[in-house]
């Protein structure tokens, strides 16, 4: 390999690993609950800077969010809007239609990294865990709850769904054969709250309908503390867990990997003659 494509290669490396990607679990996408402006927003997990992205150009009432790490996917459902599956883009908060899957009062949301499976659960009315075909949208039941579900998360470290109740803010391990709630711990209340887990912190994050902004310890018997108040109304939340590039961060790449293959031609053209 000559010497100019092992330096490219030694740069690529270096951005795919380096400050040129968000970094996995300090990343979280969270949605302004906004009756006349839905908007998507990061929020830096070490900062705990909150920054808007874009409108959704939906209406989103009490939905929730999740990112599939495989395919760099933000999944939403919209809560009481269509009863419908969307992909939000990342840059910008654009919605994409899916497909509808009907359902009445699907709160929560997660994606399964561990065998692929897109989960929802419901908050009122018949209480159940459903799979979401993430191509169509379309709900199959998978079993009764028995406990209203406004959130979920999938902890990969214990391999395990969870799902926030709100209201009493209780979570539960949900089985995913049969939709049954376990009782996990009572930390204290929500209003309306996404759920998220991050594996970098051992950590579930959660963004309520009045604003506050929560973390759990699972370590500690999921102790609460309380990061940020006052937000405005937010329901859902899903933490980054695979390395999202700006698009800055491409076009400096593009342009330096450029002038290496342009000086490499032109100190070939110079031997030549």
């Amino acid at each position: 390999m000559s010497s100019v494509r092992k330096l490219a290669c030694f740069l690529l490396c270096l951005f795919l690993g380096q400050g040129a990607v968000g970094l996995r679990g300090q990343t979280a996408f969270t949605v302004q609950d906004n009756a006349t402006n839905d908007t998507l927003q990061t929020i830096n997990l070490a900062t705990l800077a909150v920054t808007n992205v874009g409108p959704l150009g939906i209406n989103y009432s009490f939905g929730d969010i999740t990112w599939n790490p495989v395919t760099s996917t933000l999944f939403v459902v919209d809560g009481r809007g269509s009863n419908s599956l969307f992909r939000y883009d990342p840059a910008t908060g654009a919605a994409t239609f899916i497909g509808t899957h009907g359902i009445t009062d699907l709160f929560g949301l997660a994606y399964d990294t561990d065998n692929n499976v897109l989960y929802g659960a419901t908050f009122s009315g018949t209480l159940a865990l459903y799979t979401l075909d993430q191509n169509t949208g379309t709900a199959t039941l998978v079993g009764n709850t028995g406990v209203g579900i406004g959130g979920l998360a999938y902890d990969s470290t214990r391999h395990m769904l969870i799902g926030i109740n709100d209201g009493g803010g209780q979570l539960f391990q949900l089985n995913t054969a049969t939709g049954a709630a376990t009782l996990l711990a009572s930390p204290g209340g929500t209003n309306d709250s996404g759920i998220s887990f991050d594996p970098v912190t051992n950590r579930l994050f959660a963004f309520d309908f009045s604003g506050n902004l929560f973390s759990y310890d699972i370590a500690n018997n999921f102790a609460r503390t309380t990061l940020l108040t006052g937000q405005g109304a937010h329901d859902g939340i899903a933490v980054v867990t695979s390395p999202i590039p700006e698009p800055a961060a491409w076009a400096q790449l593009g342009a330096g990997l450029g002038a290496l293959f342009l000086a490499a031609g032109y100190r070939r053209r110079q031997s030549r003659a």
